[in-house]
């Protein structure tokens, strides 16, 4: 894909916030479009994200759940665009590469890990 992977640790929040920047000839903001995003990881497990519109051209994508489960490996993300009101369009973003790797330090399966 020609991209630098997103290095993502397992176990860690996983959110991000999002600015609509508007292309010639596109809707000038996100009013009346629904967005959806979720994240696919290196097993192919489907992990939907939580998509909140803070602004006609600001959101913001969380997962709401542990990600200690994610596959280690390089998972994918996107985000859709849906227009309605007549307009039937969808569209979507470039597909993000997210390199989930191991924690090493913190919580694991509830209990937490000493090194030493």
């Amino acid at each position: 894909m020609g991209q630098t992977p997103i290095a993502f640790k397992q176990g860690t929040s996983f959110g991000a916030s999002c600015v609509y920047t508007p292309e010639t000839g596109g809707p000038t903001d996100l009013t009346g479009v629904t967005i959806a995003s979720a994240v696919r990881d290196a097993g192919y497990n489907y992990y939907p994200l939580v998509v909140t519109t803070t602004s006609p051209t600001t959101f913001t994508l969380i997962y709401p759940f542990s990600t200690l489960n994610w596959v280690l490996g390089t998972g994918y993300f996107d985000i859709q665009f849906s227009f309605g009101e007549g307009d039937s369009s969808i569209f979507y973003t470039q597909s993000i590469q997210l390199q989930v790797l191991p924690s090493i330090t913190g919580v694991y399966g509830g209990n937490t890990m000493v090194y030493g």
